[in-house]
């Protein structure tokens, strides 16, 4: 079995598949809750709370089970998530870990596992759901479950470490907001210091394509408006080259007549290892230079993922079928049926390629039926519809060629940009129905009966 990947949420310890990214993330609130994924299912679902009480597991797992009932019973009535040859029949778990009960039941999907562990010196009650498409692998589920652990209590500093950020913080600092996109995580932490922002941090995919410039020409641009650059030096984070920013802007009219202003302080670099830029900064209002940054504070970096896709050879040069030109295109197709779907370019369209290497698709469009004189007299009619490349779209162009599926289109723009495949797999589907869209990409196939 592989090793394992750790995530590190609100204080609870989940150990599982490098390739499995977290999909859902838990506010505040009195309980947690992550969910996990692959590239195809949802399969790691984990929830805890406090508990008030010793109830007994047994109790716990009989109340578990009628819940799951109750649940599957109104989403066959609604037609929600269950096929119609769905089982509804339970099936206890044969050898659970330690301290661990639930049931199986065996799914159109595959086996959906559901586990219950009760801690009562934490008064913690954690909740699992593990899916398993193809194949129940118990080895893998026991460390999955034995893995799942909170984390003391009494440790001065609190960790965090999901969606690629690894962050270690005093413990009165709490994350108050979290907004995953692709490629970019912004997280904010809050100590409820008086006059104080929160504290930000970030991590972003793809520099090269983000920055544009050199780290010290672009960061001073990043300032908020009618800030001005007081210090700005270069540093060293982790070992590696960044520049650290200090600006200053006045703190609204009242502020400014009490000597107040707004002091930020930022600190960016970029991680040749894993090919992100990060950036730490954090703004109060004060009367000094000085803005309160915890001592603390360690973020970490230099840390290959697993689940970044390693560099893949050119597409196969082998005979492959080509699917039927009649597939529909449309969003009936499952995620898997997606991924196996072929993206063709347009063979009637021109490619001009310009002086700074982008591309200029022209598509050539029917004349509407309406557009007869005199209203052609007045509306202009173009032949063809113009659609510019940038440098992205340029290189995703070209790797639909008529014999990856976009699963390896995928993959192949992850392992160019180092992304993880989740992280490339929203990004890259966007735009190639935006492709679709404008007529220069055909997406046919990934029907089971092609």
């Amino acid at each position: 079995m592989t090793e394992l990947d750790l995530t590190i949420w609100r204080g609870m310890e989940i150990r599982h598949p490098g390739d499995w990214e977290v999909a859902v993330a838990s506010p505040p609130g009195d309980m947690g809750r992550i969910s996990l994924a692959d590239r195809n299912w949802q399969r790691l679902d984990v929830t805890w709370r406090r508990l008030m009480g010793r109830p007994k597991l047994a109790d716990l797992a009989e109340k578990f089970r009628d819940e799951h009932l109750k649940a599957f019973e109104k989403d066959a009535k609604s037609k929600k998530a269950v096929a119609p040859d769905e089982e509804i029949r339970l099936l206890d778990m044969p050898h659970p870990p330690e301290g661990w009960a639930g049931f199986m039941q065996k799914r159109v999907t595959g086996t959906l596992v559901r586990a219950l562990k009760h801690i009562p010196e934490r008064e913690l009650l954690i909740e699992v759901a593990l899916l398993w498409p193809h194949r129940r692998n118990e080895q893998l589920e026991e460390a999955i479950l034995t893995g799942l652990a909170p984390l003391p209590e009494d440790a001065p500093t609190r960790r965090w470490r999901a969606m690629g950020i690894d962050v270690e913080l005093d413990r009165r600092f709490r994350l108050e907001l979290s907004t995953p996109q692709a490629g970019r995580i912004h997280w904010e932490f809050n100590d409820g210091a008086k006059r104080c922002d929160p504290l930000v941090i970030e991590r972003t995919a793809m520099p090269n394509s983000y920055i544009n410039d050199t780290l010290a020409n672009w960061l001073p641009k990043q300032q908020p408006t009618g800030s001005k650059v007081v210090q700005q030096f270069a540093v060293k984070v982790n070992g590696h080259p960044g520049q650290y920013i200090l600006s200053r802007s006045q703190a609204g009219r009242m502020g400014s007549l009490r000597g107040r202003h707004t002091v930020r302080i930022e600190t960016a670099w970029v991680c040749p290892i894993e090919d992100r830029l990060y950036r730490i900064c954090r703004s109060c209002v004060t009367k000094g230079e000085a803005v309160p940054m915890p001592d603390s504070l360690e973020l970490r970096c230099c840390r290959p993922s697993q689940a970044v896709v390693p560099e893949l050879p050119d597409a196969p040069t082998g005979k492959i079928r080509k699917p039927k030109a009649d597939s529909p295109l449309g969003d009936t197709r499952t995620t898997e049926q997606f991924l196996a779907a072929i993206p063709f370019q347009n063979v009637a369209m021109e490619l001009d390629k310009r002086p700074n290497g982008r591309l200029l698709a022209k598509i050539q469009i029917d004349r509407p039926g309406w557009l007869v004189p005199p209203i052609s007299w007045v509306i202009p009619y173009g032949k063809f519809r113009r659609v510019e490349l940038d440098a992205v779209g340029t290189s995703m162009l070209e790797l639909c060629d008529g014999q990856r599926t976009v699963e390896k289109v995928i993959e192949k723009f992850a392992a160019d940009h180092k992304l993880t495949f989740r992280e490339a797999q929203l990004p890259v589907t966007l735009y190639l129905r935006q492709l679709t869209q404008r007529g220069v990409v055909a997406i046919v196939g990934g029907r089971p009966d092609e």
